[in-house]
This record gives structure tokens, C-alpha cells and sequence, in this order.
């Protein structure tokens, strides 16, 4: 999942997030690991995973997650102490 801002001008990389599969998740950590529905499957925000990926590596969008716009921000700010 893509968490970079539009407006931030770096081209040729993407802040994203992975996704895991609820049921893969062994003992998900709410406060940095919301969940969010993707067509009909719940998904882990694998907030401790954020990483930089080249544009080229990064497939088409399939979902929204503004939804959970504000759970999604708020465990990037657990996870980097509030900065």
C-alpha cells in the first residue's frame, strides 16, 4: 500500500506498506497494524515493514484504504514516535 504523499517530489521511488492476509498474521499488534478490508478480505497494515520501492516494483492500484486514512497515520506515528 502506497503511503507517500502526492506532493512529496520524489519520482522514482514509493513509501509503501505491506499488506499481510489477517489469517497469516500470528499475533497482530492493533496500535501499528490496523485493519483494512480489500474487496472482500481483511488485511494487516504491516506498519513495522514501511520501506522505500522503486516505481517500477510497485503493481496497479486495486483498492482505497481511505477508509482508514486516520488508523493508517496513526500507527505510521506510533511506529516513528510521534515525530
Amino acid at each position: 500500500m502506497i503511503v507517500q504523499g502526492d506532493y512529496v517530489g520524489i519520482d522514482r521511488t514509493r513509501v509503501v506498506v505491506p499488506l499481510i492476509r489477517s489469517s497469516e498474521v500470528e499475533t497482530p499488534i492493533p496500535k501499528i497494524m490496523p485493519s483494512i478490508m480489500v474487496g472482500n478480505e481483511q488485511f494487516a497494515v504491516a506498519t513495522p515493514q514501511i520501506i522505500a520501492l522503486p516505481v517500477a516494483q510497485i503493481g496497479a492500484v486495486v483498492a482505497s484504504a481511505s477508509d482508514a486514512h486516520s488508523d493508517i497515520r496513526r500507527a505510521i506515528d506510533v511506529l516513528t514516535g510521534d515525530f
